[in-house]
């Protein structure tokens, strides 16, 4: 099971690398002017990766509501997903959100393991 998780959390950590480039991608192809274009591609990723680090990441800032993290997981992925599909790659929008959403219920069926189980013992004295 441990060899799951693990490889669910490099498919997570990938398809956060992978919302970060499809929203630069997006954004550049939402600008009309150079600078726009620019403002749009650098912005757009910087504004969901400290979202994302504030809000949802392992050693985020915020300890906020699971729910409330799932909808700001969903509202970025979903983001992404869909500047995938108005810059006609419809492919690779429906493959990102696919392995988005199965990594979210691999993540969520490991959290609701984690918090079932009883604290593991360690050995050591407080």
């Amino acid at each position: 099971m441990e060899v799951i998780k693990n490889a669910n959390l490099a498919l997570r950590f990938s398809l956060e690398l992978c919302m970060l480039a499809a929203l630069a991608a997006f954004g550049l192809h939402l600008g009309g002017a150079v600078w726009s274009q620019t403002l749009l591609s650098v912005g757009l990723p910087v504004l969901a990766a400290t979202i994302w680090g504030l809000l949802v990441s392992p050693k985020a800032k915020v300890r906020a509501h699971p729910l409330v993290q799932l909808a700001v997981e969903v509202a970025l992925f979903g983001l992404a997903a869909f500047g995938l599909f108005a810059m006609a790659r419809p492919f690779l929008g429906t493959a990102f959100a696919v392995l988005a959403v199965l990594s979210r219920a691999i993540k969520g069926w490991f959290d609701a393991q984690d918090a079932s189980s009883p604290p593991a013992f360690t050995g050591e004295h407080t």
